[in-house]
């Protein structure tokens, strides 16, 4: 998991150059090497080396989107601060922002869906359009508070939006239900547990946000062993976004013993449960889905259980490895022996139409840049490429090599289907080229 959301921090750098030279400039950053000589370094290690140096990738993300938010802002209005959101991604995302020290509510309207303002902390739902940007004020004009939203996003033991309906388990801390507000059907069940047996009591739960930009609950508890031995602590996160299709859900382990031995057999895991034996089940693979029947499969980007014209995805934002439990459960694998992280990011989405953008969405990160003036001269929203075949996937957008005027576009095809696409530019373009995979 950790590679992956190394692997994307680093496409998006690129993109976010590509981007730049896009519109006619460079990223160049203080010491004077060039920048794609730079991130070419940089790569290398990414793929070489055990641990990804995260430090000198979110340095390049930032440096490669704030000078694309300069080049954005430079006919802006002055003296207007305010937040730029930038996309990287070649479709449209509801992106979810955490931004400290405010000192008041951001104002809804525009590419702001939802906000909230709580201790200095302003949580935001903004609508991104792919391979573009979003521009909001840090503050809005005197006057009353936004009025709470209609719909109240948690209560004692469920976190609700548009899409979905999460219910809380008070015995086990884990997921009861997750359910569509059309139908109603509980779709999947979730808790902690141990492999090879393990009981998950709950010690709390309790909501810490109601609304109306985020709900949350989290529950804290403890898994036991058949001699009723603490076996680590657990602490997890339900998160729902108000217009965001998913439910985050974050894990947090305190072990007092370590999983030991053949990982297949002893670990700490997620384990999801669905009623319908008859459901398929599906796994990610290059972007598309595909019926699997192995008791361990392999994914790193989501597996899909289909009812009719029904579909429930989980994606476990990078954690590759899955085992399933008869026809009706399935562990995504979390802790094993020698393994030294702690925190896990998992999401569940709920008839998701392309579960690969989803995933791709969960692993890559948001580049936010503060502005002193703004918006854009061209508006608050804009995009500066556009894809129009949601069965087409931007994997890589770099700048042309040898500084030339121009990007490179890898895309790969995820819809099983050929077809004609149509890839658009913020300027006209003077000439194209296919290349293969060798450039």
């Amino acid at each position: 998991a950790r590679q992956l959301r190394a692997r994307r921090r680093l496409d998006t750098a690129w993109s976010l150059a590509a981007l730049t030279r896009s519109l006619g400039g460079h990223v160049e950053p203080p010491d004077g090497e060039s920048f794609d000589a730079s991130l070419t370094h940089l790569e290398d290690r990414v793929e070489s080396e055990p641990i990804p140096p995260i430090e000198e990738l979110i340095k390049a993300q930032d440096e490669a989107a704030a000078t694309l938010a300069r080049r954005l802002t430079a006919r802006g209005q002055p003296d207007n601060p305010g937040y730029l959101v930038l996309n990287p991604c070649s479709f449209n995302r509801r992106v979810a922002l955490e931004l400290g020290g405010l000192t008041g509510p951001i104002p809804q309207g525009g590419p702001v869906k939802a906000s909230q303002f709580n201790d200095g902390v302003g949580r935001i739902v903004v609508e991104v359009p792919a391979l573009g940007f979003a521009w909001f004020p840090r503050q809005g004009p005197p006057g009353p508070p936004p009025s709470p939203g209609r719909l109240r996003l948690a209560d004692d033991r469920c976190v609700r939006n548009e899409y979905f309906e999460a219910e809380i388990d008070p015995a086990t801390g884990g997921l009861r239900a997750i359910r569509d507000p059309r139908t109603r059907v509980n779709r999947l069940g979730q808790q902690m547990v141990f492999n090879p047996g393990s009981t998950a009591h709950v010690q709390q739960i309790r909501t810490t946000s109601t609304g109306p930009a985020l709900g949350e609950i989290i529950s804290e508890g403890v898994l036991i062993d058949g001699k009723d031995e603490v076996l680590g602590s657990f602490r997890q996160r339900f998160r729902a976004w108000a217009g965001r299709p998913l439910s985050e859900i974050r894990i947090d382990l305190k072990l007092t013993q370590p999983a030991k031995g053949y990982p297949w057999h002893s670990y700490y895991g997620a384990r999801f449960a669905w009623r319908d034996e008859q459901a398929a089940l599906m796994r990610g693979v290059l972007g598309a889905s595909y019926t699997t029947s192995h008791t361990r499969p392999e994914t790193p980007d989501y597996l899909e259980l289909r009812t009719g014209a029904q579909n429930t995805a989980i994606f476990p934002g990078g954690l590759p490895f899955h085992q399933r439990h008869g026809s009706r459960m399935l562990d995504v694998i979390l802790s094993v022996e020698g393994e030294e992280t702690s925190s896990f990011e998992l999401a569940v989405g709920v008839d998701r139409g392309n579960p690969m953008q989803t995933a791709m969405g969960v692993a890559t990160p948001v580049p936010v840049v503060e502005t002193s003036m703004g918006p854009p001269h061209i508006g608050a929203v804009g995009w500066l490429f556009h894809l129009d075949a949601p069965t087409l996937l931007l994997t890589s957008l770099r700048p042309a090599p040898a500084g030339a005027d121009g990007v490179t576009a890898r895309l790969l095809e995820i819809g099983g289907v050929g077809g004609q696409a149509q890839w658009r530019c913020v300027r006209d373009p003077k000439q194209a080229r296919l290349l293969d995979a060798h450039g």
